[in-house]
């Protein structure tokens, strides 16, 4: 993938960005899920730092400055995210920032929205946001929190915190403008983009060269004939301002690294806060609104473990409950049904695990046999 050549609006770039940021932050050490999955997260951490590296990005290079923003080019805060101990506390300060609770916070408008360069300075949006969604997840099923050096944050305030990107984007600002066309009764009429600006084919089939299409419709005042509905353009400036015209290719002109992190964001903000999250290493949760503690989650799949230990997999008695959490075997190679085969603990005693079949014991372990 990190062969391809870089084009700048291409598909490329966001590909390779967001593969190697997704590898890294869905991805935890897993020593306890079998060679094969070790040997699967190596070869993506080889891939995501041969992508950086390839492009001037060096794993070790990760300046303060770095970690305050997230794009398509500049993927070194998602490449930090929480995969490796090494890589955490970059992708805390990242969030922190993000957040105004970190030692150097992240630049915004005064209407709220993220803002680090003038020429489409959208994608740093959807990108950071995107992380921020990823991450609020992260943290929910690894049973973690975000501590940062001016306070906590909630993973709650992580999803609201996306939300309010994706709330200034679609309308709520300043201006009271959807940067994404076709959305709202006020969005952006001349966009700086050829198929947009150009009448159909089926309307005019005559021929338009390019230097044609300049005096013909690019220098044009009028509204855009082909309406890019969904399509997310650069946005307005430092100060919330936006000029509506098509030579203004800073605030006009699209992109397809807008779009991608955005739809992403989307989907997890419409499953909202009471939904199930599912993530690597496999946890499935279900929990309220208002919770973050792992220890109040409604259901949890490590609370009934199948025939793999995964990291932060409950095995044992919860002496308040009585609840038994024993790994179990598998019906058939073909049937991951409960099978005939436990592995549970005992506390009656001496602290020993046993295998059992049935009721019958087939092996037990304890102190003595370390």
């Amino acid at each position: 993938m990190s062969q391809i050549a870089r084009r700048r609006g291409g598909v490329a770039e966001i590909t390779s960005c967001v593969f190697a940021m997704v590898v890294e932050v869905m991805l935890m050490p897993m020593p306890n899920m079998g060679r094969y999955l070790v040997v699967q997260q190596r070869k993506s951490k080889s891939v995501a730092n041969g992508y950086m590296s390839e492009n001037g990005v060096p794993a070790n290079h990760l300046s303060t400055q770095d970690t305050r923003d997230y794009g398509s080019d500049r993927c070194k805060a998602g490449h930090n995210a929480p995969v490796f101990e090494k890589y955490q506390q970059k992708a805390k300060n990242f969030m922190c920032s993000c957040l105004a609770k970190g030692d150097r916070n992240t630049q915004k408008t005064p209407g709220g929205l993220i803002y680090r360069q003038r020429w489409n300075n959208m994608y740093f949006v959807t990108s950071a946001t995107f992380l921020g969604t990823t991450y609020s997840d992260y943290l929910a099923s690894a049973g973690k929190y975000l501590k940062c050096s001016s306070g906590s944050i909630s993973l709650n305030e992580l999803l609201s915190f996306s939300k309010s990107q994706v709330d200034y984007i679609l309308g709520d600002n300043p201006r009271a403008t959807s940067y994404m066309l076709g959305y709202g009764n006020n969005n952006p009429r001349q966009v700086h983009h050829r198929a947009s600006s150009i009448v159909s084919f089926k309307v005019n089939p005559s021929f338009v060269s390019c230097r044609a299409g300049y005096p013909t419709w690019y220098s044009r005042k009028a509204s855009d004939p082909n309406l890019l509905t969904g399509a997310l353009i650069g946005g307005p400036d430092a100060y919330d301002n936006f000029t509506d015209q098509r030579n203004n290719y800073e605030q006009t002109e699209l992109a397809t690294y807008n779009n991608a992190p955005l739809i992403g964001v989307l989907a997890r903000l419409h499953a909202g806060h009471n939904s199930y999250n599912h993530f690597l290493p496999g946890n499935l949760v279900v929990r309220d609104a208002a919770e973050d503690k792992p220890q109040n989650y409604l259901w949890q799949s490590f609370d009934n473990p199948g025939d793999t230990t995964l990291p932060g997999m409950k095995v044992g008695i919860n002496l308040k409950t009585s609840f038994h959490h024993s790994l179990s075997s598998w019906k058939s190679t073909n049937d991951p049904s409960i099978g005939e085969f436990t592995w549970t603990f005992d506390t009656g005693g001496f602290l020993q695990t046993f295998i059992m079949n049935g009721f019958i014991e087939l092996y037990r372990a304890g102190p003595w046999n370390v």
